[in-house]
């Protein structure tokens, strides 16, 4: 059903836009107020990590944000299942692994528009968003009181878009269709 965190998952870079959420992070009352905290998995031991810790520490939110390292296999698994919502809030995203893993554990997901994943807000799977700190904080304060029936169905979403969009078993005629284009165009 989600516990009282919120997760980001991969490299810690500068594209990554984790400024940005942290900032929105202190700026939300919501957030500060409440027995929430904010995940963060993926190494932090270099220089942008360690930029990102002081900047916690800055804001006075350095209880709240936790930096757990690299964690991997069913660890990582729980994380995003019980995680309340998982953000990759990029300033430049291909794709973007980490939405597919937490929607296939029913967990919803708040990307930024400078990733591909617009279908979280037309599934209600999560929220396609500006990496801005205010557009960040007002979408985190409205995860924060967002009614429990409401947060169930984007869990149910969530997974549904996974299955349905995501996973090879279900999706192998169009992994067929797509490689039959890819030899016809070179016969």
């Amino acid at each position: 059903t989600g516990s009282n965190y919120f997760l980001y998952v991969g490299r810690l870079h500068p594209e990554k836009g984790l400024e940005n959420l942290i900032k929105s992070l202190s700026m939300s009352k919501e957030f500060c107020n409440s027995n929430y905290e904010f995940r963060i998995v993926g190494d932090y031991n270099h220089k942008y990590g360690k930029k990102l810790i002081k900047l916690t520490k800055l804001l006075s939110i350095d209880q709240k944000v936790k930096f757990l390292g690299h964690i991997k296999g069913d660890h990582k698994q729980e994380l995003y299942a019980n995680a309340r919502y998982t953000f990759l809030v990029s300033f430049n995203e291909n794709f973007g692994n980490v939405v597919v893993e937490s929607l296939a554990q029913g967990t919803p997901v708040v990307a930024s528009l400078a990733t591909p994943w617009r279908i979280l807000s037309e599934k209600n799977a999560g929220f396609w968003i500006a990496n801005k700190p205010k557009i960040i904080k007002q979408t985190i304060d409205a995860i924060l009181i967002q009614e429990e029936k409401i947060y169930n169905q984007y869990r149910a979403n969530a997974l549904y878009l996974a299955k349905n969009n995501f996973d090879i078993n279900r999706n192998i005629s169009s992994w067929f269709q797509a490689f039959e284009s890819i030899v016809q165009s070179r016969i």
